[in-house]
């Protein structure tokens, strides 16, 4: 399995570092997403700028059954979709990650339908 992870060193090391340890057999490239990857040689897609960049919505939406998770807010999801006049073709997924007000992270993920 290849994975794409996109974003800023900081938002991805955390990301690659679990999928190291829990999928030691999977193939993960990282991108800062200043460059147009060719999408189709890869089986998901992470994109962690997704809430600083949704416009690439137009990218994701036609790749036909591949999972693409996004960090956007649910309703930022919805908007990014809209806007972008797309018929969703991958299956689209979020992720809300945040700190929590205990001092622990939590991470959020859900399906956008």
């Amino acid at each position: 399995m290849k994975i794409l992870l996109i974003g800023e060193p900081d938002r991805v090391e955390e990301l690659r570092a679990l999928l190291a340890t829990t999928a030691p057999l999977v193939e993960v490239e990282v991108s800062d997403g200043d460059e147009e990857e060719d999408l189709d040689i890869y089986d998901a897609i992470f994109d962690l700028n997704f809430d600083d960049d949704s416009e690439i919505m137009e990218r994701y939406a036609p790749l036909r059954n591949k999972p693409v998770f996004v960090s956007a807010l649910k309703q930022q999801l919805s908007e990014a979709v809209y806007v972008s006049g797309s018929k969703i073709r991958c299956m689209l997924f979020g992720i809300n990650r945040r700190q929590s007000w205990f001092g622990e992270s939590a991470c959020h993920f859900y399906d956008y339908q």
